[in-house]
């Protein structure tokens, strides 16, 4: 039904060129226009107008492209363990300071131009606070990865180094956030399937590192770092205007500063050179290039930040129960250049159960909505 508005809502003296302000609810809204001196009232239906205050939310999915860069993140991650494995003779840690190195000097020339403006303060970045988690996280992660590679095999140092998602859903259930029936299941099944695959000790009839306990204890802690340097990169995507690859840059300035100390306590005989062996820039070398311009490109700028990217539009589970699908590729990446073995049964059987629990957890988030603000009805006048 119409709604009248009666003249009691009026000032008490009107005049010429007055006015009212109202707010429509509805299409069929009626006001009466009151004329000073005038004992006829006039009746005029409201129009509505756009209002970008106080609206309704429009519900709408996570973009094609989020699920796109998800999944070249995937792929380039997965050879990213075939590729550190051909870098022989080499440190563990020095081969992680060579990429970050490389990754460091690449976003430095792409944010020379904000220099100026990070400097001055205009151009925001992540607390320091954020930065030294990330850098202490990320060092975890990928140091503990490295080190089993070299004592275990790739698909139990891939599969254990990423049940990070079984840490993510413990920290949940301690701060007694919710945990979706799904996503718990999921998480639950896909770790499964990770055991499974652990439990694969077959011998090795090539070159392949064989599977041990040290090695995938090692790995499995390298989870916590995995853990811990997600949610925080989580909480830095999500602050206001913040530029990507200026965090981006930072991040690995701060990697950087954090692995040094370390590299001069762990690694013998470091120096200051391009040598091929214990070099700080020994990625420089012609017989090391290669493998550096692959982790720095193709590793790094498409899947290690692909991942902190999808993190606007994932939670850091889903990230997380992704990486569970990592081991699958990387064993037939490493079967290819010969540093892998071809899988068993067990091994065959534990992928598609990772397979299935990854999907369990990626439809119960993208059951979860983005909220964009939709057309709505705004102020009228009322003239006299």
């Amino acid at each position: 039904m119409p709604r009248l508005l009666s003249s009691r809502n009026t000032p008490p003296l009107l005049t010429k060129g007055s006015f009212l302000l109202t707010e429509s609810e509805s299409d069929s809204d009626i006001i009466v226009e009151i004329w000073p001196g005038r004992s006829k009232e006039h009746v005029h239906l409201l129009s509505t107008f756009p209002k970008t205050n106080s609206t309704p939310p429009l519900l709408t999915g996570v973009p094609i492209v989020a699920y796109l860069l998800l999944i070249c993140s995937f792929c380039t991650i997965s050879s990213l363990g075939v590729a550190f494995d051909l870098m022989t003779g080499v440190s563990p840690l020095l081969k992680l300071f060579w990429k970050v190195n490389g990754t460091c000097i690449a976003t430095s020339l792409i944010c020379l131009p904000k220099l100026r403006g990070v400097l001055s303060g205009t151009v925001p970045t992540p607390r320091l606070s954020c930065l030294l988690i990330c850098a202490l996280g990320y060092c975890i992660w990928n140091g503990t990865f490295l080190w089993a590679l070299d004592h275990t095999s790739i698909g139990h140092a891939y599969i254990l180094n990423n049940s990070h998602s079984l840490v993510l859903v413990i920290w949940k259930l301690l701060r007694r956030s919710p945990v979706a029936m799904q996503e718990g299941i999921g998480m639950i099944i896909g770790l499964g399937g990770g055991v499974i695959i652990a439990l694969d000790h077959t011998v090795s009839r090539t070159k392949a590192v064989d599977s041990s306990l040290q090695g995938d204890i090692v790995a499995f802690l390298g989870a916590i770092g995995a853990a811990i340097y997600l949610t925080n990169a989580k909480a830095v995507r999500s602050q206001p205007n913040l530029d990507f690859m200026v965090f981006m840059w930072l991040h690995m300035c701060t990697v950087i500063l954090v692995l040094l100390p370390v590299l001069y306590q762990s690694v013998d005989s470091l120096s200051f050179s391009t040598n091929p062996e214990n070099g700080i820039f020994g990625w420089a070398d012609t017989s090391r290039l290669p493998y550096e311009l692959y982790l720095v490109t193709i590793c790094d700028f498409i899947g290690g930040m692909g991942y902190v990217r999808v993190l606007r539009y994932f939670e850091p589970i889903v990230v997380s129960i992704v990486m569970l699908l990592e081991p699958v590729l990387a064993v037939y990446l490493g079967i290819i250049v010969g540093i892998s073995n071809v899988p068993d049964v067990v091994t065959i059987c534990g992928s598609v159960i990772v397979i299935f629990g990854t999907g369990l957890v990626i439809h119960s988030s993208t059951n979860c909505t983005v909220l964009k603000p939709a057309r709505g009805y705004g102020s009228t006048t009322l003239t006299a």
